[in-house]
């Protein structure tokens, strides 16, 4: 289902099958905070965003910032199934993680060939 109201460009969307069962997670890629920002409030303001009829149904936003070593993010299809993790980190420890995967990935330049991506919340909770 497409909503025209929205913006961003949309980077990619997955259906889950394993783990979290029947959700529907979309990325997408905002130029600035301010136009982040007003799609959520967007999104949040709208009597039924991404037309989403049922009541039952729950919209969790999440913002996040790729890591700062990586490529963009594109569109494209790779495979059939994709792993998605989430970690939840004791405060101050974002920037270590950060330079311990650049320190890792660095020389390993194919590892990145089958990464969509490396995010880290700029919102949500600390462990």
């Amino acid at each position: 289902m497409s909503d025209t109201d929205a913006t961003g460009i949309l980077l990619g969307s997955w259906r889950t099958e394993i783990g979290e069962l029947a959700q529907i997670k979309v990325l997408r890629k905002f130029e600035t905070m301010h136009e982040l920002q007003s799609e959520r409030e967007r999104a949040y303001m709208h009597r039924q965003p991404f037309h989403i009829e049922n009541s039952h149904i729950q919209l969790n936003v999440e913002s996040y910032a790729l890591f700062p070593y990586l490529p963009e993010v594109k569109p494209k299809a790779l495979h059939r199934f994709y792993e998605f993790r989430r970690y939840w980190l004791k405060p101050g420890g974002i920037a270590p993680t950060i330079a311990a995967w650049e320190q890792v990935i660095g020389p390993a330049k194919s590892y990145i060939s089958h990464l969509i991506a490396n995010l880290y919340a700029l919102d949500g909770r600390l462990a």
